[in-house]
């Protein structure tokens, strides 16, 4: 029914995006272009980092280009092999804040093992959107970091039209939807509750934990429509555009940056 965008149209577009050609590598390769700049400028040398909900290590991989410490946390250790560079360690592993390398750590987002103000940046990619209680996160992240450390924070945008239809649809129709129009496989399709999904709220979810907001960028990504030549290019331009319009707090993803302030943990 539809005829799917090829690799050299998206390189037309994105002319250092190498593939492979999948949703959520487009999508990385997009958000990244906002995102390692910021890494680059709010991680010191020889510092610590935490990736909350880190999946594979992917992200705590990059990170420990630059950090001493580099440490992902997730519930669901499945893929934690998938980097063999990285260090699997236990929950009760002690002093994991003081050692050198990467690691991987299986634990909930909220019981992280590590010294309070002891990180000077935590990233989450994606996964607030999916917390029954991003509150105790954002308390989490705050525990964590050193006065001044940075937390920034990825997340889907509820005012784009694709995101607000997917928060209003049941998970097995987008299951179904995204398996058939993107070869999406199911367990990533995971149950979503968007508590704090707009700039809005975004902001006031750290703020009222005693962060300041540092910025708020608004990123357009077409991956979701790579199955349809035509729907692809319609979506890049109207994307495009969109920088050149009062439109910018529509598009699909939010990367949030939040600094903690002095004070008790």
């Amino acid at each position: 029914m539809f005829r799917a965008a090829s690799l050299d149209q998206v390189r037309r577009r994105y002319p250092d995006f190498d593939g492979p050609l999948f949703v959520h590598t487009l999508q990385a390769h997009i958000v990244d272009k906002v995102v390692e700049p910021r890494l680059e400028r709010y991680l010191p040398e020889g510092g610590v980092a935490v990736d909350l909900g880190c999946g594979a290590g992917t992200t705590t991989r990059r990170m420990a280009r630059l950090a001493r410490t580099a440490v992902g946390v997730d519930v669901n250790p499945a893929s934690f092999p998938k980097h063999p560079d990285l260090t699997i360690v236990s929950r009760d592993a002690a002093g994991l804040h003081e050692r050198e390398g990467g690691f991987l750590v299986e634990t909930s987002l909220d019981d992280v093992p590590l010294a309070s103000g002891s990180v000077d940046y935590v990233t989450s990619r994606w996964v607030f959107e999916h917390l029954e209680d991003p509150a105790g996160a954002v308390r989490e992240i705050r525990r964590l970091l050193k006065p001044g450390g940075i937390a920034l924070i990825i997340v889907p945008n509820r005012l784009h039209p694709g995101i607000l239809l997917s928060s209003l649809l049941p998970l097995r129709v987008k299951q179904w939807a995204l398996g058939a129009t993107s070869r999406v496989q199911d367990d990533l399709v995971m149950p979503t509750y968007y508590r704090v999904n707009t700039e809005r709220a975004l902001r006031s979810a750290f703020e009222l934990k005693g962060f300041s907001t540092v910025e708020v960028v608004h990123v357009a990504d077409p991956s979701y429509w790579l199955f349809s030549r035509s729907l692809f290019e319609l979506a890049t331009t109207l994307g495009r555009l969109a920088t050149r319009l009062p439109l910018a707090r529509f598009r699909m993803h939010m990367v949030g940056v939040f600094r903690r302030g002095a004070g008790d943990p």
